[in-house]
């Protein structure tokens, strides 16, 4: 009896210290994939890249398509592209420096786009100092309102917009009308055979406002990358900048009133190599109306153009109303710039004709 109470015993002390089998746990999650390196879609190209200026080369993952005039355009990243090839001579109305949504620069625009329609303009181009920060959005949409979406409207940074403030501008305003085209962010809009490349902003700090589009060195390199895959495919490239080349003297596209020749040595060289020979330019008002066909002499053509050249360069001034003194002591009060690019296939010639909008 005692062997049985002693086993039974035992048998209870066992029972009463055995564990309880244990659940497994359950699988960790899968960590988070890593955020994107890169905009997957136009709509997501603001929060990588709105606030810097010039941006890298970037690829979207899907790539946009608008219509504009009754052309499909597919926006690639920093490349987009006309889905149809260009024929015939291409047509750019120019504003450069509106600055400003007074009512009296509203009245030059609105004389521009009458000139525009009567010479029959394929794009409409804004190369910078497209206004001051606090009427950004005013500006953007004052275009919209007076050009519509019957031709693109190209519009890129000066060195006084604010980079945020413009991106935040243009993306509002591209909604609305879907010509818009931020060449901030497309450096190479393909028109079909031939191509607007731009260099936004301007390269000396002191003259860049605070946040806003600087560009240095290593961002024209960029642009000549660009340009010698243009050239490789046989192809017309036409260069959009803010800030005008390096001039020798006072008849330069880059003279100003008190301190000689203020322009881009890096952009000079870049023309000079001959990789692009039209040039599209502003930011010294002062200068403005002024064209060339030499690099580097900047020897002044005669005007009005009476023939085109294989070489143009212009310095197109300012659409704002606000009175500037030019280097010939006369005043502008508005102008603008009408560039035609023709022989297409055969390496292309170009003509300007300068507007004045005010008397």
């Amino acid at each position: 009896m005692r062997f049985v109470v002693v086993v039974a015993a035992l048998s209870l002390l066992s029972c009463a210290t055995e564990k309880p089998v244990e659940k497994a746990a359950a699988p960790a999650p899968p960590p988070p994939p890593p955020p994107p390196d890169h905009p997957r879609t136009w709509a997501e190209v603001p929060e990588f890249y709105g606030t810097r200026c010039p941006p890298p080369a970037f690829v979207l993952d899907e790539a946009l398509k608008k219509t504009v005039a009754g052309a499909t355009w597919t926006i690639k990243g920093t490349t987009a592209a006309r889905d149809a090839p260009w024929k015939g001579p291409l047509t750019i109305g120019v504003l450069g420096a509106i600055k400003d949504a007074a009512a009296d620069t509203r009245t030059n625009l609105e004389k521009a786009k009458v000139a525009f329609d009567k010479a029959k303009v394929d794009v409409i181009l804004c190369n910078g100092d497209v206004a001051e920060t606090a009427e950004i959005h005013d500006v953007a949409k004052m275009l919209g309102e007076i050009f519509g979406d019957a031709r693109p409207l190209l519009v890129h940074s000066g060195n006084s917009e604010w980079t945020g403030g413009f991106t935040d501008a243009f993306v509002d305003a591209e909604k609305v009308h879907p010509a818009f085209f931020n060449l901030n962010f497309i450096r190479d809009l393909d028109l079909g055979g031939v191509h607007l490349v731009s260099l936004p902003g301007w390269s000396v700090r002191d003259f860049v406002k605070e946040g806003g589009c600087r560009y240095k060195t290593e961002d024209v390199d960029a642009v000549r990358t660009i340009l010698e895959g243009i050239k490789a495919k046989g192809e017309l490239a036409i260069i959009t900048a803010h800030g005008p080349p390096r001039g020798p003297d006072k008849k330069s596209l880059d003279a100003t009133h008190d301190f000689g020749n203020v322009g881009d040595e890096d952009l000079a060289k870049l023309l000079q190599d001959g990789l692009v020979k039209i040039g599209i330019f502003g930011h010294i008002l002062e200068a403005g109306g002024r064209a060339t066909d030499d690099p580097k002499t900047h020897k002044a053509l005669a005007l009005p153009m009476k023939k085109a050249t294989s070489t143009l360069l212009v310095n197109v001034g300012s659409s704002s109303s606000v009175g500037i003194e030019m280097l010939d002591k006369k005043t502008s009060r508005g102008m603008a710039a009408i560039v035609v690019v023709d022989d297409i296939a055969k390496g292309g010639t170009a003509k300007v004709t300068f507007l004045q909008l005010q008397k």
